[in-house]
C-alpha cells in the first residue's frame, strides 16, 4: 500500500494492511477492511476535523502476551531443529540441509517478530469520537504510533476548530493571548544508526576474511564484533519504530536486523553441528573459537555458502544504510527555505 495517494498521506496501517488511516486536507479517511490474510472488502469512513470532539488513547496489556506467544513459537521450532541435529548421523548431509531449509528460516522469522514486537512497545486502543458516533481505529494499536498520530491530529483539529469559540469574551481572550500549538513531530535519525550500520559492515568483512583466512585470532575478533554490534542495531531499530524516522532508513534497519538474526542462527546451527561431531569443542571457552577458526574446512560447501551470502548481505545493507543515513542527516539539518 502506498504511503501517499492524491491529497492523502498515510498515518498508520494494520499489520496485514486490512485497516489504514489517511490524513487529508480537511478530514481523516479511515479504511477498514475485512477478510482472511487478504482484505476481501473495504469500508471507507471520513471524519471532518471540525466534527471531531475527542481523541482517546489507552494503553493495554497485549505486549506481554504477544511476547510470550512469539517466544513459545521460537522455542518449539528451535526444539524441532535441534532434535533433527542431535539425531543426525555425522555423514548425513541431507538431514542437515532439511534442517537449514526448514526450522532455521522459521526460527529467524519468530525471532525477528519477537524483536519487532518488543521494539514497537506497548499496545493501545485508539478511538475517535464525534457527536454521532465513536469509532475505534484498528490501524493504530501501538502507544508510540498513537502518541505520534495524536500530536499530528491535535494541530489539524485545533486549526479547523479555532473559530468555534463559545462567546466573544473567550474569542477576544484567545486572540490576545497566543495559545501553545502542538507541533507535529519531525523526522529524526536515531543517534546510534551510523554506528549500527558501520559495525555490521565490519562484521560482514570479518566473516568473509574468516571464510578464507583461518585463525583463532580472527575468529575471536569476529565474535567480539558480533557481540557488540547487536546493541546499537537494536537501539536504532527500536528508535526508528517509536519515533518518526525516514522510511528508507527504517527499512534498511529492519533488513540489517534480519541479516544479523540470520547470521546468529546460522552460526548457532554450525556450532551445534560441529559439537555433535566433535564433543571436545564444548569443553572450554576456546571450543567455539576452534570451531569457527576454519569454517570452510569444517562446515563444507553448505555452511560456506550460507555464511558468505549473509556476510555479503550485511555489507551491502550496511553500506546502503550509511549512505542513506548521511543523506537524511544533511537534509534534516539543512535550514528550511522561506518558500
Amino acid at each position: 500500500m502506498k504511503t501517499a495517494f492524491g491529497e492523502y498521506r498515510r498515518l498508520a496501517k494494520s499489520a496485514l494492511g486490512f485497516s489504514s488511516l489517511w490524513l487529508g486536507e480537511d478530514h481523516l479517511l479511515y479504511v477498514r477492511g475485512s477478510g482472511f490474510l487478504l482484505p476481501f472488502s473495504e469500508e471507507y469512513k471520513r471524519f471532518r476535523y471540525r466534527d471531531i470532539q475527542s481523541v482517546t488513547i489507552a494503553e493495554t496489556s497485549g505486549l506481554v502476551w504477544g511476547a510470550i506467544g512469539y517466544l513459545a513459537g521460537l522455542l518449539v521450532v528451535a526444539g524441532i531443529g535441534f532434535a533433527f541435529l542431535f539425531n543426525r548421523p555425522p555423514d548425513d548431509i541431507a538431514l542437515l540441509v532439511i534442517t537449514l531449509l526448514g526450522p532455521l528460516p522459521l526460527c529467524v522469522l519468530f525471532l525477528a517478530l519477537l524483536i519487532r514486537h518488543l521494539a514497537l512497545g506497548p499496545r493501545c486502543l485508539f478511538e475517535l469520537r464525534t457527536a454521532l458516533k465513536r469509532e475505534p481505529i484498528n490501524a493504530i494499536n501501538r502507544l508510540g504510533r498513537g502518541r505520534e498520530t495524536l500530536a499530528i491530529l491535535g494541530e489539524k483539529i485545533r486549526r479547523a476548530q479555532e473559530d468555534l469559540v463559545p462567546d466573544e469574551g473567550d474569542r477576544a481572550a484567545s486572540s490576545a493571548t497566543p495559545r501553545p500549538t502542538a507541533k507535529p513531530p519531525g523526522l529524526e535519525i536515531p543517534k546510534p544508526t551510523l554506528l549500527a550500520f558501520g559495525s555490521q559492515v565490519a562484521l560482514g568483512v570479518a566473516i568473509i576474511l574468516l571464510l578464507h583466512l583461518s585463525g583463532m585470532v580472527l575468529a575471536g575478533l569476529a565474535l567480539v564484533i558480533a557481540i557488540f554490534s547487536g546493541t546499537p542495531l537494536l537501539m536504532s531499530f527500536a528508535g526508528s519504530l517509536r519515533h518518526p524516522t525516514p522510511d528508507s532508513v527504517r527499512k534498511l534497519l529492519w533488513a540489517q536486523l534480519v541479516a544479523e538474526i540470520l547470521l546468529g542462527t546460522t552460526a548457532s546451527v554450525f556450532y551445534v553441528d560441529q559439537a555433535i561431531n566433535d564433543p571436545s569443542l564444548t569443553v572450554n571457552v576456546l571450543g567455539p573459537l576452534r570451531a569457527f577458526a576454519d569454517i570452510s574446512a569444517l562446515g563444507g560447501f553448505v555452511f560456506y555458502l550460507l555464511f558468505l551470502l549473509v556476510a555479503l548481505a550485511q555489507i551491502g545493507i550496511g553500506i546502503s544504510g550509511i549512505i542513506r543515513t548521511r543523506q537524511w542527516q544533511e537534509t534534516l539539518t539543512r535550514p528550511a527555505s522561506p518558500a
